[in-house]
């Protein structure tokens, strides 16, 4: 954001993600988030405020994330994905248009992510698979610990880590290094997702 005048009026809204539209159940960064930018560029609008896009957490809350620093994948745009190629243009369940059913939508857009992983590892270019690696390696301060967590987790049908095997929940050396082992290709999953959040949706 730029440096407003304080002494100058402006306007703007308060909208979360997930309350844009779309066609895949519930709102992301995809085209319809560009379309609401320049609506609001447009109209005269010079302020958006976003509350937290980070995990969200129990009772779908974006106030109790796993993590302070990764985006949630929920908000991944698949349009994209599906331009590379990665994911074949899916067969969208008929969501409801007014309200976000998380029951339903989230475990359809993993579905989708994992699909569009197995894609990319089947069929991205060279270039493509270099871009992740080098974007995993300038996000590793955050993002191998992130990756980690959620790949124990996810077996463990998102159980509280105080709940996991011991050498686990105390990060004992072994336990971790034995994790990222058997783990390896969810760890590259979950890294994958961070950095689809990254890729530009067409317009």
């Amino acid at each position: 954001m730029t440096t407003m005048d304080l002494n100058q009026r402006a306007a703007g809204v308060l909208l979360h993600i997930t309350s844009l539209p779309g066609p895949h159940g519930v709102g992301d960064f995809g085209p319809d988030a560009y379309r609401f930018v320049d609506w609001l560029a447009t109209s005269g609008q010079r302020l958006w405020q976003l509350l937290p896009t980070t995990p969200i957490g129990p009772g779908d809350s974006p106030y109790q994330g796993v993590s302070a620093f990764a985006g949630s994948q929920w908000m991944v745009a698949l349009e994209p994905l599906i331009a590379k190629g990665w994911l074949p243009p899916p067969q969208v369940p008929a969501f409801p248009a007014q309200r976000v059913d998380y029951g339903s939508v989230l475990p359809w857009r993993e579905q989708q992510l994992r699909l569009a992983w197995d894609g990319f590892k089947a069929a991205a270019a060279v270039a493509d698979r270099e871009a992740l690696a080098a974007w995993s390696v300038s996000q590793q301060d955050w993002l191998d610990d992130y990756a980690l967590f959620m790949a124990i987790r996810s077996p463990l049908n998102g159980q509280a880590w105080w709940t996991w095997p011991a050498g686990l929940a105390r990060r004992e050396p072994e336990a971790m290094a034995q994790a990222r082992t058997q783990h390896a290709d969810e760890i590259a999953f979950w890294q994958f997702v961070q950095w689809c959040l990254t890729r530009r949706a067409p317009r």
